[in-house]
């Protein structure tokens, strides 16, 4: 599957602590078997790709982190047949609450994304809809930007392009994959994170996060 094929679904990437040793696992060969992925406690399921019935398009439903980390790794353009799976959807159905399988964040993928961190606002908005679905169902739609954003790329090359490496993962500058003219930086080498995700730029993604947008909400840390 060429990656490059693939609409991504989120609003960038995460500074994970863990990604530039994604990075290196790929180089080094590694492939995102359901062997590997059931190595960590924080994932059950290899890449899932979804097919809008609507017009054939596939898109990145859950693995934004390991697609990135492929595509930058340099040494593939591709996803390995036992990498992913994929599940047919359609707008519409993307685009509408489901209570029964949690799907609490809907957004149209033509025009919309999710933001990478939307576990706050999910776990609220469940909750919530154990005793009241008709006002979950408001509450969504009156708080569609805390967990949406307008699409600003159409697929992992843009947003791989716009990641700030050097504060989050300390890669050092170089040509690296520069063939593409997409990614500006190299995976030459790597330095500790100096927090859960990397350094404390203003901006980052964190647990907090959608408590500092809507007090109501509790973060249940």
């Amino acid at each position: 599957m060429k990656i490059e094929k693939l609409l991504v679904m989120q609003d960038g990437l995460r500074p994970a602590v863990d990604f530039a040793s994604m990075v290196e696992f790929v180089r080094s060969g590694g492939i995102y078997t359901p062997e590997i992925i059931q190595q960590h406690k924080d994932r059950s399921e290899i890449i899932v790709l979804v097919r809008f019935g609507d017009d054939g398009t596939l898109a990145i439903h859950d693995g934004h982190h390991r697609v990135g980390s492929i595509w930058l790794s340099g040494v593939r353009d591709y996803l390995d047949e036992s990498e992913y799976f994929i599940k047919e959807s359609t707008y519409t159905r993307y685009n509408t609450p489901n209570f029964d399988i949690g799907w609490v964040t809907p957004f149209d993928p033509r025009t919309e994304v999710r933001i990478a961190d939307f576990g706050d606002f999910k776990r609220f908005v469940v909750n919530m809809a154990k005793t009241d679905i008709p006002g979950a169902i408001d509450y969504i739609e009156k708080n569609r930007s805390v967990y949406s954003r307008k699409r600003r790329y159409k697929d992992i090359r843009g947003m791989v392009a716009d990641f700030d490496f050097s504060c989050t993962l300390g890669l050092v500058k170089g040509d690296h994959y520069a063939k593409t003219k997409t990614v500006p930086v190299a995976i030459n080498s790597f330095e500790k994170s100096r927090s859960r995700y990397g350094c404390p730029c203003e901006g980052t993604p964190n647990d907090e996060g959608f408590a500092r947008q809507n007090s109501a909400a509790p973060t249940n840390r």
